[in-house]
């Protein structure tokens, strides 16, 4: 198909333009953004399908592809609120381009060599009619698109979410995690408001250069964010910790008990680089939990770190995240990793949201429970993956 098209590809799933979509800044590196689609065979029952999924390919100003560190920030600031109508959009602009209007197409393999092995694709597509068990509005289909319609499913609401009233006193259901907190208080705010349960202290890890610029960005904290127009559909305005979620959150000083500097890396080999900030960071929670004993640890690693995030060769993997959470989950400390390019970002409502319900859930707090949750059962997450050595 790169071949019938004259794109480029990466001779595995992906294909992309070589015009540039967007260009931007990610910290120092200056990127340019191709639309790219990536491309998967799917049998479902005895038909085969060709999967298409829209993305992003990102390259530096020297048509060098960007780092995994860079280039997945940057699709997620770019495709993180594309809402169903783009996604279509992009969908059809590449079907119209790999399998043009009127055609059945066909692709040879190799390209123009006479072969034997061919495959034929038909560009129409395949939709899926949704309904709702307790019935609703209607969408009314064209003959067109009823024609293509090869399976059908069922519409299940969201569960209901049980939060705390703003009295504290009784329990308010709500299926919206995040406007169920901003309209009420969290689950166990009675414990708040009787006075068992206290302020949440964060303990910072943070090198000295970065150590002003962080200090004034976590004090966002307490202000309004507003999401932007793309994100009011699903995001509601962050009102700030204290307001959210009826408790403080203690942030320290520069300089304080609870602030520590972690040093920068002596060498700029990334094998040993890597493995020194993971002891320096190791080190630093050991001294937060003696002398400040954080309910969580933030740990912040800037941009001028993005090449010491660990290392794989033939014989060894290391990653710094990774070596930092296993520490601190053997001693039962939580933590919280923070990016410079977070700071950066500019949907900073759906980021407050994110981070002050990470560090509100980690600080052993429960923001809501599940409304039909039997007392007698536990809900356990199993990930699975493949270790390549």
């Amino acid at each position: 198909m790169a071949e019938a098209t004259g794109l480029p590809t990466d001779s595995r799933h992906e294909i992309w333009k070589t015009t540039s979509g967007k260009k931007g800044e990610h910290g120092d590196f200056l990127y340019h953004a191709h639309d790219s689609i990536q491309v998967y065979l799917r049998r479902v029952g005895d038909v085969q399908y060709l999967v298409l999924m829209p993305s992003i390919r990102v390259f530096d100003v020297n048509g060098t592809e960007a780092p995994r560190e860079i280039a997945k920030p940057v699709k997620q600031g770019i495709l993180g609120w594309q809402h169903n109508d783009k996604f279509n959009d992009a969908v059809n602009a590449w079907r119209d381009l790999l399998f043009p209007k009127g055609q059945i197409t066909s692709f040879e393999f190799p390209r123009n060599c006479g072969s034997t092995f061919k495959f034929k694709m038909n560009r129409n597509p395949v939709f899926g009619e949704i309904g709702l068990p307790e019935g609703g509005r209607r969408t009314m289909l064209s003959d067109k698109v009823r024609s293509v319609i090869k399976y059908r499913g069922i519409h299940i609401a969201e569960p209901e979410l049980l939060f705390s009233n703003k009295e504290g006193t009784g329990l308010i259901s709500s299926p919206h995690p995040i406007r169920g907190i901003a309209e009420n208080y969290p689950y166990d705010y009675a414990l708040t408001a009787r006075g068992f349960l206290g302020g949440l202290r964060l303990g910072i890890i943070c090198p000295a250069n970065e150590a002003r610029n962080l200090r004034r960005y976590l004090h966002n904290i307490e202000r309004v964010h507003q999401p932007t127009r793309n994100e009011r559909d699903y995001l509601v305005d962050y009102t700030g910790f204290q307001s959210a979620y009826g408790v403080s959150m203690q942030i320290p000083e520069v300089g304080q008990s609870g602030w520590f500097i972690c040093p920068d890396p002596s060498s700029s080999d990334p094998q040993i680089a890597a493995r020194e900030l993971a002891g320096h960071i190791n080190r630093g929670i050991e001294s937060l939990h003696s002398s400040y004993a954080p309910h969580v640890v933030l740990i912040f690693y800037p941009e001028r770190w993005a090449g010491f995030h660990g290392y794989r060769t033939e014989s060894e993997s290391f990653d710094v995240h990774d070596f930092v959470k296993a520490f601190c989950v053997q001693r039962g400390i939580a933590s919280q990793f923070l990016t410079e390019d977070t700071l950066l970002d500019q949907y900073q409502c759906r980021v407050w949201w994110w981070l002050s319900l990470a560090l509100y859930v980690k600080g052993m707090r429960t923001p809501w429970v599940l409304k039909s949750l039997a007392e007698d059962a536990a809900f356990v997450g199993l990930g699975f993956s493949v270790d390549p050595a």
